[in-house]
């Protein structure tokens, strides 16, 4: 099964609610626009004006009642939601920042139960309390913009920079325990992704290979060809090493459980646009893709 959605205006980034009810999709002219699935359909739940320039990332925290959005003007949304209607609640908080910031997570303080929220600014990392809107830590190495983050549970987190570095940090110190030096020719992109157990690191090049790496020794255990495009995004299943991949032309899936035998890649769709964002479902076997015609995308596996 595949639904599409054209969105009328260029978007820019996707996420999707932790209870895979809600599809939240960032333009490029600030608004925010939810979406749900009603037979097999993509449905506008709610527009709203979020900021007054491109949003570049969006993040739901794990129980799916706040959202964090930011954008070219300094400033980070945080919001209430409600997933049972799909749209933003009332509770809202603006914090700004001293710098562009280009990716957002949250993570849950395990000692008080509470939201915290990473994000990045400029080439730095904020740590923030949701509650009060207080930054508690900042954390400094990379020395270009912070493009994505990646959180796999408890302490531990990544993040990609314009640097083309890939660094592993603990919340609890102020360095990074582990930094991933850039990738030799083809020049790499920053595409990258770690599996739900925090021991393997996925890297995707502009030659069309992903390189494999052991997290714990930083040794690359293997590489595979994908295709001889660049890859243009890459995202591990959230329970399984299921790898969707994606170049220009198509989406493909790679078993990971066994990676020292790497399966051929089954292709799951093929595609008339770049495909920029890709996410999985949370709760069921299928991928929501954004593309460069400012579509929405979502696909059904078969099983």
């Amino acid at each position: 099964m595949h639904a599409k959605y054209c969105l009328g205006q260029k978007a820019s980034c996707l996420e999707i609610s932790p209870d895979g009810s809600t599809f939240l999709v960032g333009q490029d002219n600030g608004q925010l626009i939810s979406l749900h699935m009603l037979n097999e359909t993509l449905i506008v739940s709610n527009a709203c004006e979020r900021h007054q320039s491109k949003i570049t990332d969006i993040a739901f925290n794990p129980t799916a009642d706040l959202i964090a959005t930011c954008s070219n003007e300094n400033k980070i949304e945080l919001s209430s939601f409600k997933v049972d209607i799909s749209k933003p609640g009332n509770r809202k908080m603006s914090m700004s920042m001293n710098d562009s910031v280009r990716a957002l997570t949250f993570m849950e303080d395990l000692a008080n139960h509470s939201n915290i929220l990473f994000s990045g600014v400029g080439c730095q990392i904020c740590i923030t309390d949701c509650s009060s809107g207080t930054t508690f830590r900042v954390l400094r190495g990379h020395r270009g913009v912070i493009t994505s983050f990646c959180t796999w549970g408890g302490c531990m987190f990544a993040s990609s920079s314009a640097d083309r570095t890939i660094r592993l940090w603990d919340m609890r110190v102020s360095e990074a325990v582990r930094v991933f030096d850039p990738l030799r020719k083809p020049i790499a992109t920053c595409v990258f992704h770690v599996d739900g157990t925090g021991r393997i690191l996925i890297r995707g090049d502009a030659g069309g290979v992903i390189h494999i790496f052991d997290t714990s020794s930083m040794k690359k255990i293997t590489t595979k060809r994908f295709s001889s495009q660049p890859i243009s995004c890459l995202r591990l299943a959230h329970t399984q090493r299921l790898l969707a991949v994606a170049d220009k032309d198509r989406i493909a899936l790679c078993d990971l459980r066994d990676v020292m035998q790497i399966a051929e890649w089954p292709c799951v769709a093929k595609c008339s646009a770049k495909n920029t964002v890709l996410r999985w479902h949370p709760t069921n076997p299928s991928i929501a893709t954004l593309d460069t015609q400012s579509s929405l995308n979502f696909w059904q596996l078969q099983q």
